[in-house]
């Protein structure tokens, strides 16, 4: 299903190169090189139950008359499994070993992911600026063009990348620990595909047991037609089907969850319908109804075909043949296999492979099969759908840090010595970090607060005091300040001269300052709440000369 999901414009997608180095001398050897290569996939994969897209490479038939570097492309949808991106760079891994002439570039849509699952690994210097085409798979292992190669302020082509990569072959494979984090993501493949799949039995139609028996990879299709229904699809989920048998289906463990999960539709007069085996089994069927009855266009007739082909016209690809010849004819064919490979959309692909299928003797003799036989058996054991606290617990552990002892200690010391950092608004003052070592300052905080109560009350519209109130009141707020800037100077006079007092008038008025300053809220109008007064109360349009 390699590109049908190309139109897709937010999907998660990887995007791979193989570039060649020069011994690729014609276009015929590059052709039989891309069907060597896609054969090689082929037989790894056979076994794999792809998600969206499976991984196949193309000629960009754009790229094939250029004088760009020789190379084939695979752009692949992944969807919500990021396995099948491991996957692929499995694959690219066994073809740099296989093809020895072969420097693959993959990214996706975070790009350089590889770097990112090595992150706790990587050198000082590596960022997505700095590693900007230096990141390439070769003869099985992860190379990295590092600073001492190519200097990092230096820009570097694509073509320089792959002349340097080969020609400093031991001084650009990446250090062991950074091969070893992305080996390991990558895990044992083959032998872990096995490790990835849930076979469960489910009771379906025995038209669509002989498909899933015939083509295992349409369950994931299916189970997706199903879980991402809309209103009208649902159109398509009235029926209940009597002609069911029970068979036992390859899941990939991902895609038994995303079943099992979503959202059942009950049908009135449908029996044993809360067993799970037919509950799966009738998710199963409505998404191959949604399938089947989805509209199929002519994938030749759409404006993403027509758009297609004036864009080969435009970039010269059909070399001024004229339209009919036998020329343009052979290079048509070629660009409509690689528009339906690469552009076609998701029905009409599903639905050309379920025909296909459904022709074959193979099917039909199936299909007489299970209408006479059962071949349920026992169910794979679910128990990894739950997840165990510990062993949550122990992959964190292992998966995001490399010593939890060491930098669980790092951390709190860290902590530590940044709460005891002085700072303001430019940020922690490291000048005087020694300052306070030996000075225990101590500070009567609610005092303090009092203080400023008082101090706030006295300024607020609100406090309606006569005039010899207010020289009363004024002279108790300036014996507080007082009171606490002395407590305050006798502790620190050893630090720096606090001999200096804060006038509270000025205080006042530099808090109505800020107050009229910030927005719906900030740190003035913060220290008013926690006193109980409203920033409002303290505002009006005549205070502003007062």
């Amino acid at each position: 299903m390699a590109g049908y999901y190309r139109n897709l414009k937010y999907e998660d997608t990887l995007q791979c190169t193989l570039y060649f180095s020069e011994d690729v001398q014609n276009q015929g050897q590059f052709e039989d090189l891309q069907k060597s290569m896609n054969v090689f996939i082929k037989n790894l994969s056979h076994e794999y139950i792809w998600h969206r897209d499976d991984f196949k490479l193309c000629l960009h038939i754009l790229k094939e008359h250029s004088e760009d570097l020789p190379c084939l492309t695979g752009t692949t949808c992944f969807g919500d499994n990021v396995e099948d991106e491991w996957f692929i760079v499995y694959l690219i891994l066994e073809i740099t070993k296989k093809y020895s002439n072969v420097v693959a570039q993959v990214e996706d849509n975070d790009g350089d992911f590889l770097l990112i699952e090595a992150a706790n690994y990587l050198p000082s210097w590596a960022n997505p600026e700095s590693t900007e085409n230096r990141v390439f798979l070769y003869k099985g292992k992860i190379h990295i063009i590092n600073p001492t190669v190519v200097p990092c302020h230096s820009k570097i082509s694509i073509q320089e990348a792959i002349s340097t990569i080969i020609n400093n072959y031991q001084k650009t494979i990446a250090p062991t620990d950074i091969q070893q984090a992305i080996l390991q993501r990558i895990g044992n493949y083959p032998e872990k595909i096995e490790t990835l799949c849930h076979r469960t039995n489910v009771s379906v139609p025995v038209e669509l047991a002989a498909l899933l028996y015939s083509k295992p990879s349409l369950i994931s299709p299916i189970v997706t037609s199903y879980c991402n229904m809309d209103l009208i699809d649902m159109k398509h989920c009235k029926n209940y089907f009597n002609d069911n048998v029970t068979v036992k289906i390859k899941f990939t463990k991902y895609l038994y969850a995303m079943l099992l999960s979503s959202k059942s539709i009950n049908l009135a007069g449908a029996k044993n319908i809360d067993d799970k085996k037919t509950q799966l089994g009738m998710k199963l069927a409505w998404g191959y109804q949604i399938i089947k009855k989805s509209p199929v266009k002519d994938e030749f007739n759409s404006l993403e075909y027509k758009k297609f082909i004036n864009s080969l016209n435009k970039n010269g690809y059909f070399k001024n043949n004229l339209e009919g010849s036998k020329d343009y004819k052979e290079l048509l064919a070629k660009a409509n296999e690689y528009f339906l490979s690469t552009e076609s959309s998701v029905t009409s692909h599903v639905n050309n492979i379920i025909c296909n299928v459904q022709s074959t003797v193979e099917y039909n003799d199936l299909l007489e099969t299970l209408k006479v036989t059962s071949s349920a058996e026992e169910d794979d054991d679910d128990d990894w759908l739950n997840v165990n606290p510990e062993h949550f617990n122990d992959f964190l552990s292992s998966k995001y840090s490399k010593d939890n002892t060491k930098c669980n200690e790092t951390l709190k010391n860290k902590l530590s010595n940044f709460l005891h950092e002085k700072s303001d608004f430019e940020g922690i003052d490291k000048r005087d970090e020694d300052i306070f070592e030996d000075n225990n300052i101590e500070f009567d905080s609610e005092e303090f607060v009092k203080s400023l109560d008082k101090m706030l009350r006295f300024v607020s519209n609100e406090c309606k005091l006569n005039d010899s109130d207010s020289d009363n009141e004024f002279e108790v707020l300036l014996d507080d300040m007082n009171n606490v800037d002395d407590e305050l100077a006798s502790k620190l006079n050893d630090v720096g001269d606090f001999s200096r007092r804060c006038d509270p008038k000025e205080i006042a008025k530099n808090l109505i300052q800020s107050l009229k300053e910030e927005d719906l809220s900030g740190p003035s109008s913060n220290i008013l709440k926690s006193i109980g007064i409203n920033k409002n109360d303290m505002l009006d349009s005549d205070d502003d000369d007062q």
